[in-house]
C-alpha cells in the first residue's frame, strides 16, 4: 500500500481517577509472525495524565500539533504496520504484562481482537482520508467491531462520530483508556487501530 506518513495513535484518560501513565507501554503487534515489533514506553512521555487528557502518538506534523488537554508522543510517520492477510495490533500494556486494551485490523488476531472480529481494512479509507475511532468517542463496549467506525482523522480532539453511532446503552463502556489511531492521507494505506 505504500509509504504511511501519517498514522497515529489516540489515547483518552477516562473516568475520574488520574492515570500513572509510567506503568504503561504500547506493544505493537505483527499478526504474521505473531511477535511484537515495537514498544512505545509511555513512562518517557508524563509520570501521570488525568481525566479528558489525550495523548497522541504519531510523526511530527501530528503529535506536534496538537490542542490543549494533549499530550504528543513523536515517532515515524510510518511507525505502524499494514495488517497483512494475518492481521496487525496494538495493545495497552500496564506493569509490563497486563493487556488493558488491545485491537486487530486487517484481520482478527489472537490475544487483540476484543469480541473476536477486528476494526477494518486499510482498503476501506485508502482513497477517503479517513481514519478508524471509537464512536462515540472514548466507548469501549469490548467488541472492536462495532466500537469503530471511520471519520475524519481529529488527533488530539474528540472523535468526529456519525450521528448514528450513538448507543443506546452505556452498561459495558470500561473507564480506564480508550484510543483511536488511523492515518490522514490519501493514497497510501491507513492503519486503524484502537483500544482502551
Amino acid at each position: 500500500y505504500g509509504e504511511d506518513t501519517a498514522d497515529f495513535l489516540e489515547l483518552i484518560i477516562v473516568g475520574d481517577q488520574t492515570v500513572t501513565i509510567a506503568l504503561y507501554t504500547i506493544e505493537l503487534f505483527d499478526g504474521d509472525t505473531q511477535q511484537i515489533y515495537d514498544i512505545i514506553n509511555l513512562g518517557d512521555v508524563a509520570e501521570q495524565m488525568h481525566p479528558g487528557e489525550r495523548l497522541v502518538i504519531g510523526p511530527p506534523s501530528i503529535a506536534n500539533a496538537i490542542g490543549e488537554n494533549s499530550v504528543g508522543v513523536v515517532v515515524p510517520g510510518d511507525f505502524l504496520q499494514n495488517g497483512g492477510t494475518n492481521g496487525d495490533a496494538v495493545r495497552v500494556i500496564r506493569n509490563g504484562f497486563e493487556i488493558m486494551d488491545a485491537v486487530s485490523y486487517e484481520a482478527p488476531v489472537l490475544g487483540a481482537s476484543e469480541g473476536g472480529g477486528h476494526i477494518g481494512f486499510d482498503s476501506d479509507l485508502i482513497n477517503e482520508g479517513l481514519s478508524f475511532g471509537r464512536c462515540p468517542d472514548s466507548l469501549d463496549t469490548d467488541n472492536n467491531a462495532s466500537d469503530f467506525n471511520s471519520g475524519v482523522p481529529t488527533p488530539g480532539l474528540p472523535n468526529d462520530c456519525p450521528a448514528e453511532s450513538v448507543p443506546t446503552f452505556w452498561d459495558d463502556v470500561q473507564p480506564i483508556f480508550m484510543t483511536w489511531c488511523g492515518s490522514c492521507h490519501a493514497g497510501d494505506s491507513v492503519q486503524g487501530c484502537a483500544g482502551q
